[in-house]
């Protein structure tokens, strides 16, 4: 419920977050929240996604240890973090799996499930899913450990895939297949600080003799 105040009023002791437009000589608020600050309010990386957006949860809904995401942290500073990910669509299914390794050698391995019908569902989607949500799990780690310099080295072996969802010069077009998906890519990439530098990786080469 938006709440209009004709005068000014007290400062608040506490700060909230708010979504506030004019009308005519008053202010309207139509929304509020307090301001989480993860360090304070959340004693592990783990309860930190736990508590986001449950639009985003399928992003991070099958990550092994996401504790172990702490020993990432100098990987991606020091910009040696390495994801490689790996998608495929079989009956009507988008899956992923993805591995973040660095110099670390810390191993940390996540699954998703692509969001949307069976009308949605092909193999170019769920590439585009595994390059998503390994970007939105990466800039959760930024946003927990405080991280505002860092690089990150991303391999898949769809290079279209790759070429729609980082190159952010092109907006994307209404009619593209997974128009969602890769607009939601480009406004997660314009809020990164961390440089992205992705990989093409030639698929089935262990069928290679």
């Amino acid at each position: 419920m938006a709440h209009i105040l004709p005068h000014p009023q007290t400062p608040l002791t506490t700060l909230y977050r708010a979504t506030v437009h004019s009308n005519r000589n008053t202010w309207v608020c139509s929304r509020y929240g307090t301001i989480i600050s993860p360090c304070e309010h959340f004693p592990s990386f783990g309860d930190f996604l736990k508590a986001r957006s449950t639009q985003e949860q399928w992003c991070y809904q099958f990550l092994k240890e996401p504790d172990r995401c702490e020993q990432l942290v100098q990987d991606i500073k020091q910009c040696s973090l390495l994801a490689v990910s790996d998608g495929s669509y079989m009956l009507d299914w988008a899956i992923t799996s993805l591995i973040l390794n660095g110099e670390s050698h810390t191993r940390v391995e996540n699954s998703v499930i692509a969001p949307g019908g069976k009308q949605d569902m092909s193999a170019y989607r769920g590439e585009l899913m595994d390059i998503y949500s390994t970007v939105i799990l990466i800039l959760r780690i930024c946003e927990f450990y405080g991280i505002e310099v860092g690089k990150v080295t991303f391999g898949c072996d769809v290079l279209f895939a790759l070429w729609h969802a980082f190159n952010t010069s092109f907006p994307a077009k209404v009619d593209e297949p997974c128009y969602d998906l890769i607009a939601a890519m480009h406004k997660l990439l314009s809020k990164s600080s961390i440089k992205w530098c992705p990989r093409h990786i030639n698929s089935h080469q262990d069928d290679k003799k």
